[in-house]
């Protein structure tokens, strides 16, 4: 493994965003001279970006002070060209051509500025060429490049070619290369190279290697490497070589093991009847990523940047870490490149290998989280990362709440549950925090109130379209600042018609709300699929509304009903629920593991044709929270609530 540094020429920034870089050091040479390098750029256009900045160099006595301006510039779709221009120094130009096809055609021209001394060589000019393009051939695949350089001196030209064909066929790769120099006008020297790589079985390679000099028309040198791999990790080579030129013959047995936190190597060669032996080991360590953890790694961090992602329950929703807020584990993250490594005993997320000064798309996925009623609300973060350091990046999940309740139509003594009527849920201040559309069967359900005070209602003009009345008009609910998420059950709207019925009309015909009426009523509405949110996580997936039958009557029920257990409805009005269902045989499964996990009064109540395991009923919510939050680290996802007496 070998780890390089490239130098990207076109640098493009989006249209009006301006980006600055300070940089110094020490060259280190016999000078031993400061060199500090301050640019900015700005993006005036997607295709076009354009900078400056100043230099400066100690040793430089003549100025030491190296103005400069560059840009970048896209045009035509596959021609970019970058330009830079250094006082004193030098003027480059490198254009470049790119088809779909993958053909890449390149243009480097640089003039250097006569007795110049920021450069430490003598080039009057430098001339490069090159062109690389895909080769297919059927079922043949290989690539091809040709390359031109010419460095132009005051005395004399240096002159260079080269050709790459490199390819691959079944398990065979070939490379074979030419090159040629020569001085101004004088005789080229020609050699080239070829390798071949066998793979023999799944873990052995066998690499033969050969120079010629084709102007002299002799073989230069040979190697051939012999390799097997175990286990990914381990590899045993032998290598010959012998260089016939210089009359040199050597023979290598290495090895190299790779672990976690370091690269491995040892090796003996015999070359001219001298034994040589060399070991090294090479690795890195990061330091700062949180909980006082040290990264060992076997690749190099210095120089690299890193990101800590820190998930925190943020229960008052004011996006700071605040006392008693819990960090979180379970979050999932995206990042568009460095390398994730994720603890199942840390809560803290860690991004390692990125380049620095470099900005990263960090995607947040909350589907993860144990509780339903932990959400994220900005999911997508750009991150810079730094050089040398991780970059701390603090999560709040913010703890939601839920209100539930149903919507019936009283037509005498009867009361239906009623599908697609509007509920609008508005905060404290009067600002709507949300709507919801009751189901076929009158429920509805609405999750992601932060803590506060609200105020639910059926929409007034959908009333009024309708010709109903709401008993009562509106109901004023709170959502607790509570870890797990609270609960406002039963809020829950009587509708009676304004006007009387006709006579010899059934009104039993006034349950349904056509489709195209609700629709026009309000046609910005937000519908929520309370089938695909359950009410409470049942611990084994099991949906709170999963079964298939839906009640299509529910009558009113001025008390629920308690079907098993020990729960007392009268000792408070604060309960935990821990799941919701039709099907009571679900509810009795649920409550048996529920009621064995706790000493609290449990059981299962029906109300409004659900089956609900619940404990309580509780005094205070303090100790409804307190069961709720040995349930949950149990294993078993429980909610507080709160009866709504009407």
């Amino acid at each position: 493994m070998r780890e390089q540094t490239l130098n990207i020429p076109y640098n493009f920034l989006p249209k009006g965003t301006m980006e600055y870089n300070v940089s110094s050091g020490i060259v280190r040479d016999t000078s031993n001279a400061l060199y500090t390098r301050t640019e900015a750029g700005v993006g005036l256009h997607r295709n076009l970006t354009v900078g400056g900045g100043i230099e400066y160099l100690s040793s430089i006595k003549s100025g030491s002070s190296i103005p400069f301006l560059n840009t970048s510039l896209r045009f035509l779709n596959n021609f970019m060209f970058t330009g830079e221009y250094a006082h004193g120094v030098r003027t480059r130009g490198l254009l470049n051509y790119r088809l779909p096809s993958s053909l890449v055609f390149e243009l480097d021209y640089i003039h250097y500025t006569p007795g110049q001394k920021a450069i430490s060589f003598n080039y009057l000019e430098e001339r490069k060429a090159s062109l690389s393009m895909p080769v297919r051939l059927g079922t043949f695949r290989s690539f091809a490049r040709v390359g031109f350089r010419q460095n132009v001196l005051e005395q004399l030209t240096f002159s260079s070619a080269e050709v790459l064909l490199s390819s691959y066929f079944g398990k065979v790769n070939a490379n074979i290369s030419g090159f040629a120099t020569w001085i101004t006008k004088g005789s080229p020297y020609i050699y080239s190279n070829l390798s071949l790589g066998f793979r023999m079985g799944r873990n052995t390679n066998f690499r033969p290697q050969a120079q010629v000099d084709i102007t002299n028309k002799k073989l230069v040198s040979v190697k051939a490497e012999l390799e097997h791999t175990f286990s990914q990790k381990a590899h045993l080579s032998l290598i010959y070589e012998e260089n016939i030129h210089s009359v040199y013959r050597s023979v290598e047995l290495a090895f190299r093991y790779e672990f976690s936190f370091a690269q491995t190597s040892a090796s003996a060669r015999i070359a001219n009847k001298r034994l040589y032996t060399t070991e090294s080991a090479r690795g890195g360590f990061a330091f700062g990523s949180g909980n006082g953890a040290v990264l060992a790694d076997n690749r190099s961090k210095v120089g690299r940047g890193g990101i800590t992602v820190e998930p925190f329950l943020d229960v008052n929703h004011n996006g700071k870490r605040d006392t008693g807020e819990d960090a979180i584990e379970g979050l999932n993250v995206r990042i568009n490149g460095g390398r994730l490594l994720i603890d199942r005993g840390d809560t803290l997320i860690r991004i390692i290998e990125l380049e620095p000064f470099t900005s990263y798309l960090l995607e947040i996925d909350d589907n993860t989280l144990e509780n339903v009623a932990w959400q994220i609300e900005d999911k997508k973060l750009s991150v810079y990362a730094d050089p040398n350091q991780f970059k701390r990046v603090s999560i709040p999940v913010k703890v939601m709440g839920e209100v539930n309740g149903m919507v019936y139509l009283k037509d005498g003594a009867q009361e239906k549950g009623l599908g697609r009527i509007i509920i609008n849920i508005t905060g404290s201040a009067g600002k709507t925090a949300g709507r919801v559309l009751s189901e076929q069967d009158g429920f509805y359900a609405f999750l992601g109130l932060a803590p506060g005070r609200y105020t639910a209602s059926v929409d007034s003009l959908q009333l009024s379209r309708l010709g109903f009345i709401s008993n009562p008009p509106d109901i004023e609910f709170e959502i607790a600042p509570y870890k797990y998420g609270d609960i406002a059950d039963d809020i829950s709207f009587t509708l009676t018609s304004a006007l009387p019925f006709p006579a010899g009309e059934e009104s039993g015909a006034a349950g349904h709300i056509p489709d195209d009426e609700d629709l026009a009523v309000s046609p910005d509405v937000t519908v929520s699929q309370t089938d695909n949110i359950p009410l409470i996580s049942e611990p084994e997936k099991i949906s709170v509304r999963q079964d298939s039958a839906q009640p299509a009557e529910a009558s009113a029920e001025p008390q629920p009903e308690v079907i098993e257990g020990n729960i007392n409805l009268s000792a408070g009005v604060f309960y935990v629920q821990c799941g919701a269902f039709t099907n009571p045989d679900s509810a009795k499964k649920l409550k048996m593991k529920v009621c064995s996990l706790t000493e609290a009064p449990c059981g299962i109540i029906r109300e409004k044709g659900f089956y609900k395991v619940r404990l309580g009923y509780f005094h205070t919510r303090q100790d409804a929270a307190r069961e709720a939050e040995i349930l949950n680290s149990r294993g078993i996802a429980a909610q507080t609530g709160k009866s709504v007496i009407r």
